[in-house]
């Protein structure tokens, strides 16, 4: 009986939590015939607020954003400064990786950790990805084909890179406001700049 009510009050807990933090997760999608790879669409997203469903909306800085395997139509960055809190490709099950791309000349921006359990991420040239969280892409391809990633923090940051997995161009700056720690829980190759 103990063990019920602890289970109970644990599972409203977690669910109270997400309620009044009113965390939005953002599931891409794809596929809208405004853009169908778009980023920036609306309709291209499933949102979740609290763990309630609610209107389909782009991400914002405080939004935790997943990208699903298995769909037909994955996210480019293609247009202007697009944001995000945490970023995943989710590559557990299904019959294809996902795929995140950022167009040159343009910048994915997010406030949290980035993680890839399996999946690609390209960057064009001149692209940026921002990240002011930790790097993980262990179990992911990261082709080093062009593009800069930047760890902007307020905190301490962790990288991990998998086996082949390079970065072209790599820079690292604080808030201007403390010192932090970067600490590589892998080996990294930076084939450019950093």
């Amino acid at each position: 009986m103990k063990f019920r009510v602890l289970y109970f009050a644990l599972i409203v807990g977690l669910f109270f939590t997400n309620f009044v933090n009113g965390q939005t997760v953002c599931t891409w999608v794809g596929g809208d015939a405004g853009g169908v790879n778009n980023w920036d669409i609306d309709a291209n997203w499933t949102t979740t607020v609290g763990g309630a469903p609610a209107a389909a909306a782009k991400p914002t800085n405080s939004s935790d954003v997943i990208i699903p395997n298995s769909i037909t139509n994955y996210p480019v960055v293609g247009s202007g400064t697009c944001v995000a809190k945490d970023v995943t490709l989710n590559a557990n099950g299904g019959t294809s990786n996902p795929l995140l791309t950022i167009s040159s000349g343009l910048t994915l921006d997010i406030e949290g950790d980035f993680l890839m359990s399996g999946g690609t991420l390209t960057m064009a040239s001149n692209a940026v990805f921002d990240v002011n969280g930790n790097w993980n892409d262990v179990a992911g391809s990261f082709p080093s084909v062009d593009g800069t990633v930047k760890l902007t923090a307020s905190a301490d940051q962790t990288i991990s890179c998998g086996a082949g997995n390079n970065f072209r161009n790599l820079e690292f700056s604080n808030d201007g406001l403390s010192t932090n720690d970067r600490t590589a829980l892998t080996d990294i190759t930076v084939t450019k700049d950093l």
